[in-house]
């Protein structure tokens, strides 16, 4: 009895302790607790700014004076400062810096070269805050790649001829600029006085992922990433119904697109996120949304959404 007691007693012991499997966080929860901690939020801005509060699945407006005719606008990654395109009638167009809290606004400066039509298509903030990658119309419909730099005012031309560039062009050194041309995605080294390469023949809205790993774009209806020296390409995402390029979060992890909502009757969007490690997708806003999102850590336009009544 002795022996098969203690042979029990080894097998017991000798036995693998199997892991308790952990419920996996949802991507929604995960966006709440991240927005309770860090302030970590997408915003807009166009008519007003638009901040996200993914508690409550909506997109909330926080007043900032910021008179008539804006364009577009920027934000900083630290939701602190606004640039915006001014459209004056009667003027020459302005670029102006405008603090979120309504503190402090200053012009930029900006040079001209003959006349203007519609000047100011899109913009793009570098991370060290001193240069401006402005898509810009000089007296013709075609429309350039140039970099203002904030302090001087200097500008350089990038490219002759671009069609479009996100908010997130820029690499996290800030040494290159990704954007879309007429015959795909290109890269252009900033200061190297080099031609652009193409890196996604046919490719459209490209984004630099923050850790600087990867350029995401699209092709047709399916979303890839690529390293930014052309290898290891892969499909992130497939739908029909995606109206906007893929916006990053700050740690690269999650990746934000505006979408048809599914079954929807009217024209309404949903505002989704989709954490790329495993796929998990949902929606963190819905109704008419429109505009160009960027990722922002910042408590404080989280405290002043939360404040606020829901975006009509």
């Amino acid at each position: 009895m002795k022996k098969a007691a203690a042979f029990c007693l080894l097998l017991v012991i000798s036995l693998p302790v199997l892991a308790v499997p952990q419920t996996k966080e949802s991507v929604r929860a995960e966006l709440i607790r991240l927005q309770k901690q860090t302030g970590l939020t997408l915003a807009s801005f166009g008519f007003g700014l638009h901040v996200a509060l993914f508690d409550k699945r909506t997109l909330v407006q926080i007043p900032i004076s910021t008179g008539p005719a804006i364009m577009t606008g920027t934000i900083s990654r630290d939701g602190t400062e606004i640039i915006v395109s001014r459209l004056r009638a009667s003027a020459s167009d302005s670029l102006e810096l405008l603090r979120t809290d309504g503190s402090d606004s200053r012009k930029l400066p900006l040079t001209y070269a003959g006349a203007m039509v519609s000047p100011v298509q899109s913009l793009c903030w570098s991370y060290d805050k001193s240069r401006l990658a402005v898509g810009i119309h000089r007296g013709s419909p075609e429309l350039k790649l140039e970099i203002l730099n904030l302090g001087s005012g200097v500008d350089q031309t990038v490219a002759p001829s671009v069609k479009e560039q996100i908010s997130q062009c820029w690499s996290s050194d800030d040494k290159n600029i990704v954007y879309e041309a007429g015959d795909g995605v290109r890269i252009y080294e900033v200061g190297g006085d080099k031609s652009s390469t193409l890196l996604a023949p046919g490719g459209k809205d490209p984004t630099w992922s923050p850790d600087g790993n990867w350029i995401a774009f699209r092709d047709g209806n399916t979303f890839y990433e690529i390293r930014p020296d052309g290898q290891d390409k892969r499909k992130l995402l497939h739908r029909r119904d995606v109206y906007s390029p893929l916006w990053w979060s700050p740690d690269s992890r999650f990746v934000a697109y505006i979408a048809l909502a599914r079954f929807a009757i009217d024209d309404v969007y949903e505002l989704r996120v989709r954490r790329l490690e495993d796929n998990s997708d949902d929606w963190v806003a819905e109704g008419q949304i429109a505009g160009e999102y960027q990722w922002v850590i910042s408590p404080q336009l989280v405290s002043q959404a939360g404040s606020q009544g829901k975006l009509d």
